[in-house]
């Protein structure tokens, strides 16, 4: 989820970076780049790379895909000048038309999943009340990958980053015949059934069957909470 960050290395083998006092240095991308963020939210953590190095290289295409209202409208604020930066108000999954929305106290968290409170409070994490719901319902569109890539006649993706709440599989298998053109990314998903966050949300075994079974090669699988309740898998093609 987002309220535990995804780490910044997704991006480090494309771009050359460098820490200075004042935050990440970019000095360019190693060639022209299509990044496509399922789920950027605030453009923290590892989204914040990937925007700033669109907003100083017109050679990389960024897509921001975001279905809450708030987090689409801060990113159209904040790519506005920038042709380069595509926001695309919409939730991603394996299907074609609406959803509702779920708010949760820690918006970052809403999903078109029905939350498993049950698991949350028997998973030992620290702030279970992140993910009860407020009283807030979005109506949002509801698209299939494959539909996204057509729509913008997307050629290529260097690097996929999935991190929706729960649908994160259900994301990329949309992809459909589209997956040969993706390089490499990362997702997120739970480590087990039993401590799904979200109601049919995918695991880590299914994420990693699939992946495989499709030409992809895992590269890592790192923790994304303290817990063992969530992972995030760094994958490439081989």
């Amino acid at each position: 989820m987002k309220c535990c960050a995804m780490n910044e290395k997704i991006i480090m083998n494309n771009f050359s970076i460098s820490s200075s006092e004042e935050g990440a240095s970019l000095f360019g991308p190693k060639k022209d780049l299509v990044i496509l963020d399922l789920g950027p939210a605030f453009l923290t953590g590892p989204t914040h790379y990937s925007f700033e190095m669109a907003k100083k290289h017109k050679g990389v295409t960024l897509y921001l895909i975001e279905p809450h209202p708030n987090f689409a409208r801060f990113c159209k604020e904040q790519a506005e000048g920038y042709e380069n930066i595509i926001v695309i108000q919409k939730a991603i999954s394996d299907y074609n038309g609406t959803a509702q929305l779920k708010e949760c106290n820690n918006s970052e968290c809403s999903s078109i999943l029905d939350v498993d409170i049950d698991k949350i409070k028997k998973s030992g994490w620290s702030q279970p009340q992140w993910l009860e719901l407020s009283e807030k319902t979005f109506d949002v569109e509801v698209c299939r990958l494959d539909k996204i890539i057509e729509e913008y006649e997307i050629k290529q993706i260097d690097h996929i980053k999935i991190d929706i709440q729960g649908e994160a599989l259900k994301a990329l298998k949309s992809a459909g015949r589209y997956l040969d053109i993706i390089n490499k990314g990362v997702l997120e998903s739970s480590t087990g059934e039993e401590k799904s966050l979200y109601k049919g949300q995918s695991t880590q075994e299914e994420c990693v069957d699939f992946l495989e079974s499709k030409g992809f090669k895992i590269t890592d699988i790192e923790p994304n909470d303290t817990i063992g309740v969530e992972v995030n898998i760094h994958f490439e093609k081989l």
